[in-house]
């Protein structure tokens, strides 16, 4: 059999194509579902997925232009919890940084312990997309060729 009719091929041609796409428009757009205490976030490379503590919150979507764009293609997975610091006098809520670790890490000094943040980069969704679907790819080709052999016996 071609691997070019197999479905599980074009789902993962297409599912690559749409999270290269994901990972461009991140650095441009954030977009987001918050729900109570949960947010899941696609901005800067990454999914953010991240839980509030025990406020409450409302359930909204939002799609709005990154105020800064980070200068790392390539950012690290992270998980992030808060640490409860006390803020420092004239402590700043805007911070420039060229990644999102150091950008969130220097927030989550100052957030309350049952806050964290998850990042997953885009990079690394797609590769471990691309190594499961050659796994895949091998297991299906090795099946097919043994059923093969079956056959001729």
């Amino acid at each position: 059999m071609k691997i070019h009719r197999s479905i599980a091929f074009w789902f993962d041609v297409l599912l690559v194509i749409f999270i290269c796409w994901a990972w461009r428009d991140s650095y441009r757009y954030g977009s987001g579902v918050m729900v109570p205490n949960w947010s899941c976030s696609n901005f800067w490379g990454g999914v953010h997925v991240s839980h509030a503590g025990t406020g409450t919150g409302q359930w909204s979507a939002q799609r709005e232009r990154v105020a800064r764009a980070s200068a790392l293609l390539f950012q690290r997975p992270y998980f992030l919890r808060g640490q409860g610091k006390q803020l420092p006098p004239g402590y700043r809520w805007s911070y420039e940084s060229p990644s999102s670790y150091e950008w969130a890490s220097y927030f989550y000094r100052y957030y309350t312990p049952d806050m964290w943040v998850l990042f997953i980069p885009h990079w690394l969704i797609i590769l471990t997309i691309v190594i499961l679907w050659l796994g895949l790819l091998v297991w299906r080709g090795q099946r097919i060729k043994r059923s093969r052999m079956r056959d001729e016996e």
